[in-house]
């Protein structure tokens, strides 16, 4: 990012500011959104020669949440890294944001899903790029994107994020849904784990030749394996881990739905998991997310099935 003298600097989703050698500090928005602005040259001796002090201003309801605008009058570290030394600030000009987040990835749930729904949690726009065509998969192979030569892929914050665990953690990192300290972060990735070991067997009933049986497995594992934990772990608390909302709780969400779907009423002999996804779609970014027309996908269907199929040059059945 270049910043010049004289601009105003926009940042996102700033969380707290550390104040200045005489204490000057004003600060308002909400304190708990995610990133920060770490120091504020407190070795610098501006004394006489300038003021120091920052104003913040209201929330730029048009931006988008979390987005302000920060004026000052002196060095500004963000991230523990110098911005720039400012003498005279308060222009009209502005600095730009990082680009939308986009997604790589087929027109359908998949993999994919789950990053759609945290993101919609962290209330984070996102732009998608559909995989339709086998032209387009060789031309992210061709570009290098595909560590791996998978998807989904996510362009975020100037990377290209693959691996799906790997982006889910990035993403609840950034926006505070990943726990207070390592002893949550592991208790939240466990039950991330487990609920990404269900739903991949859902994922993968379409692209099967005979579903039958294996929904049958997957009715009784959810059942005696895998539910149980999840009632247990809810039998008082709000939320599964830290008395916060997590990665763990959205695809908690996430999941039970994907149940419902196949399995009407398998919720019947869980009382509080069904408790807790009443309390979760009340959550207003996830109500809009379930409304018809938003960017959550359906239920893959034959062209969904047929698309992935040809964009990576496999036939059916899957082993």
């Amino acid at each position: 990012m270049v910043v010049r003298r004289g601009d105003i600097v926009l940042f996102h989703r700033a969380r707290s500011f550390g104040r200045d050698t005489h204490g000057a500090v004003r600060e308002e928005g909400d304190t708990r959104l995610a990133s920060q602005i770490s120091r504020i040259n407190p070795s610098d001796q501006w004394g006489d020669r300038c003021r120091s002090q920052i104003a913040l201003t209201s929330e730029l309801k048009s931006a988008g949440r979390g987005l302000y605008i920060a004026l000052w009058k002196t060095n500004v570290y963000y991230h523990d890294r110098a911005v720039h030394s400012f003498t005279d600030l308060y222009s009209q000009n502005t600095v730009a944001m990082a680009g939308k987040v986009v997604l790589y990835y087929f027109n359908g749930r998949g993999k994919m899903e789950a990053i759609r729904w945290l993101l919609t949690v962290a209330e984070v726009e996102f732009d998608e790029v559909h995989l339709t065509t086998r032209e387009q998969y060789q031309k992210l192979l061709s570009d290098g994107a595909l560590m791996f030569q998978q998807v989904p892929m996510v362009e975020i914050d100037g990377m290209k994020l693959v691996q799906t665990k790997a982006i889910l953690n990035y993403i609840a990192e950034k926006y505070n849904l990943h726990g207070k300290d390592c002893e949550e972060r592991v208790r939240i990735n466990m039950y991330s784990e487990g609920l990404m070991d269900l739903m991949e067997m859902i994922m993968m009933l379409p692209f099967t030749a005979d579903p039958k049986p294996k929904l049958d497995n997957i009715q009784t594992k959810a059942k005696e394996r895998y539910l149980p934990v999840f009632e247990k772990a809810l039998n008082g608390p709000v939320y599964l881990v830290g008395g916060k909302l997590s990665c763990a709780d959205v695809q908690l969400l996430e999941c039970t739905l994907m149940l419902e779907e196949k399995f009407p009423g398998i919720l019947s002999e869980f009382p509080n998991i069904k408790s807790f996804q009443g309390r979760m779609t009340q959550i207003p970014a996830i109500s809009r997310f379930l409304q018809p027309g938003s960017k959550r996908k359906p239920q893959p269907d034959e062209h969904y099935v047929k698309t992935v199929m040809e964009v990576f040059n496999i036939k059916l059945p899957l082993p």
